[in-house]
């Protein structure tokens, strides 16, 4: 069975350089000793600004991949610790490598020149056989083997309608004949294939959200819609097992499964990434798929058809590009960087333990917009993905990157004034939640009010106390700091108090002192502040005698 996944779309400086003739090994890592447990970066002796597109896994120990730049084909025939570079007459960018055994097909478009390559080989690599030329001027694009000498392709036409040519050999690319039953239809361009043998197949089109189905070798076509309606999203890869077991995966993780050849699906459990780029099932059960979230690629495995997904504990800062099974337990990513990866053992363990949160911000009440800053620490996982939140009794979560930045809101209107409860969480990139934790924020915004509510009199070089009073309204944080500042007729400060902390809202307190002032007439004035930090619109005051 052959499937053809969606290759995700980039951007690069393509340089136009042919590989040499070598049979010399490339990627070498000493025969012998026994593989790594889960995923284990094979070296593929390329440069960090080779993008290898594509991988093919022909069996548990064989496979190749390629790409550009340089335009390059590799090939392992000892489940890779030994990668071989083939000669293939081809320039540019590699867009798609399918092999049976020792038959296989490869194009690669060359910017430069703007020609398509499509070259076939059925002795594995040793010699090339140059097939340029398809039902009209043009070249194939994507490949599709079912044997030795067929492959079924499709070639992209651009904005013409229709936006796709399929096409079929019988003999080794020699001839290709294009499809009267899918062009009399009006299809759109085929997005992923999978084929069982010539006459059984299937085509997922992103454009309509439908799967065509083909039983008689293309002479007729079934239409099914695995996508449910209103699905806004696209369809980007199919995978079949058998002629009654198959997938379909959409970009935003959506993942459905046939089991009636494609006639009905069920929706399985969704992969939690925005974007799904490859995907690829060894058996009915045991499955792989990867994604990005935007900034970080996970590996997500099945062994149960795809009804349960989870994240296998591998990363890298590169982006992984394309994915292919050997069998159940063996299988190859590729990716940036000439990054290639491998597992012997199904990918090991998975990530399965979510992270801790811890939130950092006010730890009193606020009258002024403030932020509580959450931060997630995901120890020998994935790594931290985001921060959810909610506040009071709201159902949703709120998310974003962390660590991440929470405002505590406070509209001048006083609607929020009270005290609220933050309900956070972590989340890492294999979509583990950690246990919820709170913290509670009070907001006040209504300013507190000064009272002095007695005079003083005092003999000089005597003890003496001035009575003051924070008076703020519900609700609040209970408490307030004062300032007691002295001031004499010409209105000259002659003595002032240092902020008097946490004093209960309310209560009559009493700043006391010895008195140094000459005899005299004087006025204290009292400035109070809430602990939201509003301050008093105006200070309360009160005479001073010193006799």
């Amino acid at each position: 069975m052959i499937s053809l996944s969606y290759q995700r779309p980039v951007l690069r400086l393509v340089v136009l350089l042919c590989v040499l003739a070598l049979p010399l090994v490339i990627g070498a890592a000493a025969a012998g000793p026994a593989a790594a447990a889960g995923w284990e970066e094979q070296s593929s002796g390329l440069g960090e600004n080779t993008w290898l597109d594509t991988v093919c896994a022909v069996s548990a120990d064989e496979a190749w991949t390629g790409g550009a730049p340089p335009s390059v084909l590799l090939h392992t025939i000892d489940g890779g610790a030994n990668w071989y570079g083939v000669y293939v007459p081809i320039s540019g960018d590699l867009l798609s490598i399918a092999f049976i055994g020792q038959s296989g097909w490869v194009s690669a478009y060359d910017y430069g020149s703007k020609h398509l390559y499509n070259v076939h080989t059925t002795d594995a690599g040793q010699t090339w056989a140059d097939r340029p030329a398809a039902t009209d001027a043009g070249s194939v694009d994507r490949f599709l083997p079912t044997g030795p000498d067929t492959c079924w392709g499709w070639r992209d036409l651009g904005n013409s309608a229709p936006k796709s040519q399929l096409l079929s050999t019988t003999d080794g690319g020699v001839t290709w004949t294009g499809n009267a039953a899918w062009t009399t239809k009006g299809y759109n361009q085929p997005q992923a294939g999978s084929f069982l043998n010539a006459q059984t197949g299937w085509f997922v089109d992103s454009f309509t959200s439908k799967v065509y189905r083909t039983t008689d070798g293309g002479g007729s076509w079934a239409e099914s819609s695995p996508a449910p309606p209103g699905y806004a999203s696209y369809l980007a890869n199919i995978d079949f097992v058998s002629a009654t077991t198959g997938w379909v995966a959409g970009g935003d993780g959506f993942v459905t499964r046939t089991t009636d050849g494609g006639q009905t699906w069920a929706p399985v459990a969704s992969i939690p990434v925005r974007e799904l780029d490859s995907i690829d099932f060894a058996s009915a059960a045991v499955g792989w798929a990867t994604g990005t979230n935007g900034t970080h690629d996970t590996i997500w495995h099945t062994t149960d058809g795809g009804v349960t997904w989870g994240a296998q504990l591998y990363t890298t800062t590169k982006i992984l590009l394309d994915l292919a099974a050997g069998d159940s337990t063996h299988a190859w990513l590729t990716g940036t960087q000439g990054l290639i990866v491998h597992t012997g053992d199904g990918g090991g363990p998975l990530d399965t333990t979510g992270p801790t949160a811890t939130a950092a911000g006010p730890t009193k009440w606020v009258g002024a917009p403030a932020n509580v800053t959450i931060t997630v620490d995901d120890g020998a996982g994935l790594g931290a993905w985001k921060a959810e939140w909610k506040w009071d009794a709201v159902v949703d979560w709120t998310g974003a990157w962390a660590p991440a930045d929470v405002t505590v809101e406070t509209p001048a209107d006083h609607s929020r004034d009270g005290l609220h409860t933050l309900t956070y969480r972590g989340v890492d990139w294999a979509n583990n939640r950690g246990a919820d934790q709170t913290i509670d924020v009070g907001v006040d915004t209504q300013k507190p009010a000064a009272k002095a509510p007695s005079a003083a009199s005092v003999r000089r070089l005597r003890s003496v106390s001035l009575k003051y009073k924070i008076v703020d309204v519900a609700p609040n944080g209970g408490h307030g700091d004062a300032q007691i500042a002295i001031k004499n007729r010409a209105g000259k400060v002659v003595k002032k108090s240092a902020w008097i902390n946490s004093k209960a809202v309310g209560t009559v307190f009493s700043w006391r002192f010895t008195c140094k002032l000459r005899k005299g007439t004087y006025r204290f004035y009292v400035s109070v502040r809430d602990e939201a930090g509003n301050s008093a619109a105006r200070k309360a005051s009160n005479r001073l005698t010193v006799k």
